[in-house]
């Protein structure tokens, strides 16, 4: 193995923005990907068209994100118009294998963000992207590192299918026991949210000190859109600040929590864990248990009709908030109890899918990261 750059092996095309007259949705000229956001799991996904392009890619290149978040990488599929928020890379087939290719720069993608300058939106001119340093194997090598990569991501991707499916699988039991919220086909009950809680409330609003050890202090970031709390990168408080914040705001076990700031309408049914404290960006809601199950609840937030009007709720901020007056003021249907916790059995079997599903993907996305350190260290 020896390091090379990329200039050495690839031609490097940096987009460029073409007139903004020349977008259109009509599917009249090239497909035009701007940056990141136009980007899939692998290839990226047309959402306009230039009929006026001022930069190509082609088939087959890699795309790189060059701009905030530096480092995101597709492959087209098809010529293409590139914005400045994109590099093209043409591999040359004599030196680099291009699946080769796009896995060393995804291994790298820390290093490669770390260069970014800029004060609002960090960026890598053409300069750097050209020098930046890669591994290089025997071209037969390099296509058979590629090939056992690229078997572990398929399965990665898979995986990232089957749980999609479950969760589809959910909503579609969800419409098919209990009808939509602004049809009711059914004719239940219909009640807002402050009608079947007994609490709501939000987290913390002040600012409050970090400490090293303590009690975990949840913000919005830490609640999930596939309904689960992630620890990753949690802040910890005091004892005495979060005993004055659990008085006003005490998440348990069962609550459910709705992020009311930024990301709005992400939901997560509490676990048994050690308590906790959290911050304004989540919203507290203690349903009434006699009334409303909590995962026929959490579920029916997560539906598009009370997603669409928890947007309509949002205050016009710079970061969007919903305020807590909107949130009671949400609509509910409540079914009888029984079909609520016959729904909840449903959900529980799936959950316990999801739970296999998500020990596999960890073991195969700690395999590939095992063996890109073998492979590009």
């Amino acid at each position: 193995m020896e390091i090379i750059t990329l200039s050495e092996v690839c031609n490097l095309n940096m987009g460029q923005s073409p007139p903004s007259n020349a977008y259109n949705a009509d599917a009249r000229g090239l497909p035009f990907y701007q940056g990141n956001a136009d980007f899939g799991t692998r290839h990226p996904k047309t959402r306009i068209w230039c009929d006026a392009p001022t930069k190509i890619a082609h088939a087959g290149d890699i795309l790189l994100s060059v701009r905030a978040p530096i480092g995101a990488l597709n492959i087209a599929t098809e010529t293409c118009c590139i914005g400045r928020g994109l590099a093209g890379l043409t591999a040359n087939p004599e030196k680099i294998d291009t699946l080769y290719l796009y896995y060393v720069l995804q291994s790298k993608t820390h290093i490669l963000s770390a260069l970014g300058t800029g004060s609002t939106f960090k960026s890598v001119s053409k300069a750097i992207v050209s020098e930046f340093p890669i591994p290089i194997y025997p071209l037969e090598t390099q296509k058979l590192i590629a090939s056992v990569l690229d078997t572990i991501e398929r399965a990665i991707d898979n995986i990232h299918q089957q749980l999609n499916h479950l969760d589809e699988l959910v909503k579609s039991q969800f419409v098919e026991m209990f009808g939509d919220l602004e049809n009711n086909p059914k004719n239940w009950k219909k009640a807002t949210f402050d009608d079947v809680s007994v609490k709501i409330t939000d987290g913390e609003h002040a600012t409050v000190p970090r400490v090293t050890e303590g009690y975990v202090f949840l913000n919005a970031r830490n609640v999930l859109k596939n309904g689960k709390i992630d620890l990753t990168g949690v802040t910890y408080i005091s004892e005495d600040n979060h005993n004055r914040i659990y008085k006003r705001c005490n998440p348990e076990a069962e609550d459910i929590l709705l992020t009311t700031t930024g990301t709005i309408g992400n939901v997560a049914i509490v676990p048994d864990m050690d308590a906790f404290s959290m911050d304004r960006g989540i919203t507290l809601i203690k349903q009434d248990r006699s009334i409303i199950n909590g995962t026929f609840f959490s579920v029916a937030m997560q539906m598009d009709s009370l997603q669409m009007r928890m947007k309509k709720g949002i205050h016009a901020s710079a970061i969007g908030h919903l305020f807590m007056n909107k949130v009671k003021s949400l609509p509910i249907l409540v079914p009888p109890l029984t079909l609520q916790n016959e729904f909840a059995a449903f959900v529980e079997q799936v959950d316990k899918s999801e739970f296999l599903l998500r020990q596999l993907l960890e073991k195969q996305q700690t395999l590939k990261k095992a063996l890109m350190q073998e492979y590009f260290s």
